[in-house]
């Protein structure tokens, strides 16, 4: 048995996967499934005081509130990680850009305004599932409260919100799901290659010009700073917008599941404990099956 990263137990004997490459987050909710559909065949394995124990650490978990935590622990972490997946896919496509230059030649034109078309949609979805993200978390804290993590994360929160960036990306899902999808315009400069001077390379970066960002919504004060002040030839480059923020809410989850770990140690300690015993039992018959 194993912690993976921030998040709840994985049982790697029993048949469980780790999460794709990058993320820290095993998915475990099902477990309570799995021992059921072991019952009818290590019924047969194991002898009676196994069996009572069994059913009992069954019984146990399905009402016990460590599973609940953990279960709710494990739905946050799924939204998390919906977060980043949908962000490695937009930031992919200025890569691919870049990566093809055969795409800018003019009758390659279709292929790279289909790759376009394709990141105003995984915007979209980004943006969709960051504030998604901020509701689940926000239910998670009203069931799981604590005063010491909670006056944390209020503080932590607090000040992440007076970085212009999180308010501006915060507040451009707005008019993308009510309203209309920003103007995104592909913007290729040719730069000199860092690995070797004497050569030039695209640089693809996907923009909106600041003016039709200003018209698109009534934005704060923080966000029409950003806005501003990152203005590069009159557009704003979308992309280096969201990895800006998706730095600083990575920072903040890293921060907020560990915290989390450490308040509710006894609740992970009681999931932990009764997941191993159930292990051991199903384990131990297995052997003897064999």
């Amino acid at each position: 048995m194993k912690r993976i990263g921030l998040l709840g137990t994985v049982w790697d004997r029993l048949g469980q996967r780790d999460s794709p490459k990058g993320d820290r987050l095993c998915h475990h909710s099902g477990d309570v499934s799995f021992f059921l559909t072991l019952r009818d065949r290590i019924d047969a394995l194991m002898n009676e005081a196994e069996r009572q124990r069994f059913s009992e650490l069954v019984k146990e978990d399905q009402i016990a509130r460590s599973t609940a935590f953990v279960e709710d622990l494990n739905w946050l972490g799924v939204s998390h990680y919906i977060l980043n997946q949908n962000f490695r896919e937009a930031v992919q496509i200025p890569e691919a850009l870049e990566r093809k230059v055969e795409l800018l030649s003019r009758d390659r034109r279709h292929e790279a305004g289909a790759l376009h078309l394709e990141f105003v949609r995984r915007l979209h979805n980004y943006l969709a599932a960051a504030k998604t993200l901020v509701d689940h978390t926000r239910a998670f804290r009203s069931r799981w409260t604590d005063e010491a993590c909670d006056s944390a994360f209020e503080t932590t929160l607090e000040e992440l919100l007076t970085n212009p960036v999180v308010k501006f990306i915060q507040e451009l899902r707005n008019p993308t799901q009510h309203s209309r999808l920003p103007p995104v315009a592909r913007v290729t400069t040719f730069e000199a290659d860092s690995s070797n001077p004497n050569t030039v390379r695209p640089v693809v970066r996907l923009m909106v010009k600041a003016r039709d960002l200003e018209n698109l919504y009534e934005w704060s004060s923080l966000a029409l700073a950003y806005i501003r002040a990152n203005v590069d030839h009159e557009n704003v480059d979308v992309t280096l917008a969201l990895r800006r923020y998706q730095e600083l809410l990575e920072s903040l989850y890293a921060w907020f599941f560990q915290q989390l770990t450490i308040t509710w140690k006894n609740l992970l300690d009681d999931f932990d404990h009764r997941r191993q015993e159930l292990a051991r039992l199903t384990t131990s018959a297995s052997k003897d099956d064999a």
